[in-house]
């Protein structure tokens, strides 16, 4: 190129090429008997850049291409217009996703290409899927899209957020459904995203179904686990939360735990019920006791009448303290609450007969 503008500029300072001026004298001999004499004057024309000439005539460039130099004397000093590629002696509008000039195609950075034909230069230039930010008129980088987020689109400002309860670790995403529903989610990657249902848990991020919990466990809604039943309580499968825990026999509700049936009272069900006194004549001789049985079955009947006894007197003395304070009566509960002092003293001997009798440390 250079070498053909150097020639150009040789023969602007050639006077017989650049610009000439031709006297041609014609003898015309005719039958008239004068010779006629007639003079023509041919001037040079410098060509512009809307053509190349060669051995005295003028050329057309070729479409979509203008003259480099001036005096161009070959169709290869006609160089493509920006946004096109030569091919052969055509000129032909450039594709994405480079960039056009003087005929050769350009790249730019990794993050950006171009998305339309026909393009000139870096301000062509828009970010790739995965990636976020504005046109610029130079060769900058765009933003990759951190995690959690993707664009899958060009030319996108901002990536976008990842659909509600899914996520994903890995960064410049380009597709919503590289999002995977989170734990205690269940729907398709992508989204949406549905909570499991209480009594259900989904452990592992992705589009499996939601799993029920098993026997003497339970959850919330959108668990990722499920949480075992406190100590001396079960629950069926699929449990939809704690209260379905229920005291095995023997055992009653306290505190949101379940503790054992004080002596002289049993549960036999499964439940989160009071424990029941036993009636006359009969006992439970343990704690935790899940029936009562009558005295006469029992080979140590002797033993257990001071108890009884002892039981009945503490349980008047406490529903006489409960009734005078406005309270209720005692269901066998065991609940904790100020004692008479003659209550107070009624249990302590009670006590002491037991383990004297049992050698059982309470």
């Amino acid at each position: 190129m250079h070498g053909r503008q150097a020639a150009g500029n040789h023969r602007r300072v050639v006077d017989s090429r650049a610009l000439c001026v031709l006297l041609v004298v014609l003898t015309v001999r005719a039958f008239h008997p004068d010779d006629v004499h007639r003079e023509a004057n041919l001037r040079c024309h410098v060509c512009n850049a809307s053509y190349y000439c060669l051995g005295g005539q003028q050329f057309d460039r070729p479409a979509n291409s203008l003259a480099a130099v001036a005096l161009a004397d070959h169709i290869s000093e006609c160089v493509c217009n920006p946004g096109y590629l030569r091919e052969g002696n055509l000129c032909n509008l450039g594709q994405p996703p480079a960039w056009y000039m003087y005929g050769v195609n350009e790249t730019c950075v990794s993050t950006r290409e171009t998305i339309a034909a026909g393009a000139s230069g870096h301000q062509d230039y828009v970010c790739v899927p995965g990636f976020a930010g504005l046109p610029v008129p130079e060769a900058v980088h765009c933003q990759e899209c951190p995690a959690d987020t993707y664009a899958d689109v060009h030319n996108t400002s901002e990536c976008v957020p990842c659909p509600e309860h899914a996520s994903h670790a890995e960064t410049k995403r380009t597709n919503v459904s590289a999002f995977l529903c989170d734990p205690g989610y269940s729907g398709p990657d992508g989204g949406p995203c549905v909570a499991c249902l209480a009594g259900t848990f989904k452990a592992e991020p992705g589009a499996a179904l939601c799993e029920s919990c098993g026997i003497n466990k339970y959850s919330e809604t959108a668990a990722s686990a499920c949480v075992d039943c406190h100590a001396n309580s079960s629950s069926l499968p699929a449990s939809p939360g704690v209260s379905h825990c229920l005291c095995d026999p023997g055992f009653y509700p306290s505190q949101g735990l379940c503790s054992m049936c004080h002596a002289g009272h049993f549960k036999n069900t499964t439940a989160n019920e009071p424990c029941l006194s036993c009636t006359e004549n009969t006992f439970a001789s343990e704690l935790g006791a899940t029936e009562a049985k009558a005295a006469a079955d029992d080979a140590r009947e002797d033993t257990w009448a001071p108890l009884l006894r002892l039981e009945r007197e503490a349980r008047a003395a406490a529903d006489a303290a409960r009734a005078a304070s406005g309270g209720g009566v005692d269901m066998g509960l065991g609940e904790e609450s100020a004692e008479s002092e003659q209550e107070h003293d009624v249990w302590r001997t009670y006590y002491e007969i037991y383990d004297n009798y049992f050698d059982y440390d309470l």
